[in-house]
């Protein structure tokens, strides 16, 4: 697994399995949940991010023993079914992550940028394990409305910082990955512009993409319900693959994985 960005040579997709009621794009029940990560297995996911809270705009926080049960038995159930699977726990909890970690996790997905829990890069380094650090203003939720100078330079800036913590505090530098946290208190513009420039953060590490039926996709296309925006996910999926994103976050794994499938091909002949 310590290897798994580099093993296939292309982006590799990173499949939503969203363990909660109250998700922007549908809630789902433990059942659901794996039944759901099963079949993203199938269709080509890569990595399993499981979330057990939701970071949509006004979403409460989930208490520290709700998330770990949401998690944990999909987390086994699917490490018992595929153990060869990577599975990513989406979380801003160090003690969640511990746990999950001790149960099979691989990756920890820490939408605050290890701004809410300041000893999660301990318990990654404990367990050796990968670290996502995305980009976030008020410690993983989107609620924020940030004014900008620069956007590529502000997020630039917060991920070199915290990808230094991250290492100080013993985490491998190989281990982390870094997300721009496309849609998170940021406008269409902003996340057009993190897009257009996501090769930059690839000074830092490896980059993922998390920009799946985000807002700023419906706003452009003028269409309400989240799962409509797939095709133009797997584009710009396709895109910022291009543009060097290691890893892309995406719900609807299909089609995603065939819109890179074509471009891969087109890209060789």
């Amino acid at each position: 697994m310590s290897d798994f960005l580099h093993a296939s040579g292309r982006a590799l997709v990173m499949g939503i399995v969203n363990c909660t009621p109250d998700s922007f794009s549908g809630g789902n029940s433990k059942q659901q949940s794996i039944d759901l990560a099963l079949r993203l297995l199938d269709e080509g996911a890569d990595i399993l991010d499981l979330g057990g809270e939701s970071t949509r705009p006004g979403a409460e926080e989930v208490p520290l023993e709700t998330e770990i049960e949401r998690l944990l038995g999909v987390l086994q159930t699917v490490k018992k079914l595929r153990p060869a699977s990577i599975i990513s726990i989406d979380t801003r909890k160090s003690k969640c992550a511990g746990i999950c970690l001790d149960n099979g996790a691989d990756i920890i997905n820490d939408v605050s940028g290890l701004v809410y829990s300041p000893d999660m890069a301990e318990v990654v380094r404990y367990f050796n394990a990968k670290l996502v650090i995305m980009h976030s203003l008020d410690g993983g939720k989107s609620n924020t409305q940030h004014q900008y100078s620069d956007v590529v330079r502000e997020v630039y800036d917060f991920l070199q910082k915290q990808f230094e913590y991250a290492v100080k505090c013993g985490v491998a530098a190989e281990n982390i990955i870094v997300d721009p946290g496309i849609g998170f208190s940021k406008s269409a513009a902003e996340n057009f512009e993190l897009l257009k420039n996501i090769d930059i953060f690839r000074e830092i590490a490896p980059v993922l993409a998390g920009h799946s039926r985000k807002r700023f996709i419906r706003e452009t296309l003028n269409i309400n319900e989240p799962a409509d925006s797939d095709g133009a996910t797997a584009l710009i999926s396709v895109l910022a693959a291009q543009k060097g994103a290691s890893i892309v976050r995406v719900h609807d794994v299909k089609t995603t994985v065939d819109y890179l499938k074509i471009a891969e091909k087109m890209r060789k002949n």
